[in-house]
């Protein structure tokens, strides 16, 4: 059974489909898609949602230099991807507190 985080996945500024995904394998495939499309026409645009994910710039950096130049996006979409994961799980850690 995949993970609750992955039911009705949304991050904002990127375009996903409707729909419960099965791993976050997955998921990073489908948001590599818009990152490749981003890395390729719109570097600037790319680097505004990364900010407004929270996304660490130093971690970005490191993948631009030194990843495979074919898997960029990919390794990117997983950033993203691991620090939307991230960020859920903070929130559902805080909400489940009483108080």
């Amino acid at each position: 059974m995949p993970p609750a985080y992955l039911k009705s996945f949304r991050i904002q500024d990127i375009d996903l489909p409707e729909k419960d995904y099965g791993s976050r394998e997955e998921l990073i495939n489908i948001v590599s898609i818009t990152v490749f499309d981003l890395l390729a026409k719109d570097m600037e645009k790319l680097m505004s949602i990364l900010y407004r994910l929270d996304v660490d710039e130093t971690r970005f950096k490191k993948v631009l230099s030194s990843s495979d130049p074919s898997a960029v996006h990919l390794k990117v979409a997983e950033l993203i991807v691991d620090r939307e994961i991230k960020k859920m799980e903070t929130r559902k850690k805080f909400r489940s507190k009483p108080h």
